[in-house]
């Protein structure tokens, strides 16, 4: 039952630990550039905006004066606004993710 008898296996433990390391400082600096980074939901044609920044809090929200007597196409336009822009943060991270890996997924790592 050795399942690995006669295998050889030659890890550069060196080369591991530099490549985890250069994975923290990205990581770090990704969280860094989360704060900064910003982008807009839009719905209704421009009528509702929402702004959000990289670690998806909402920084501001701009209605068109039009909508304010429909509560109910207020409430949804709020909302598409609001999954739009969370939509373009979370590709953000993903790309900014897959850069940092050279494109391979990493069990456990967000995105």
């Amino acid at each position: 039952a050795h399942f690995f008898k006669g295998l050889t296996m030659n890890f550069d433990f060196s080369s591991i630990s530099k490549a985890a390391e250069r994975l923290k400082s990205g990581m770090e600096s990704m969280r860094e550039q989360a704060h900064k980074t910003i982008v807009t939901g839009e719905s209704g044609g421009g009528l509702v905006k929402v702004t959000m920044n990289g670690t998806f809090t909402v920084r501001s929200i701009e209605i068109d004066e039009s909508l304010l007597s429909d509560k109910t196409i207020l409430q949804d336009l709020i909302v598409a606004a609001i999954n739009i822009a969370h939509d373009k943060v979370e590709k953000s991270m993903q790309e900014q993710m897959s850069s940092l890996t050279g494109g391979l997924s990493i069990p456990g790592m967000p995105f």
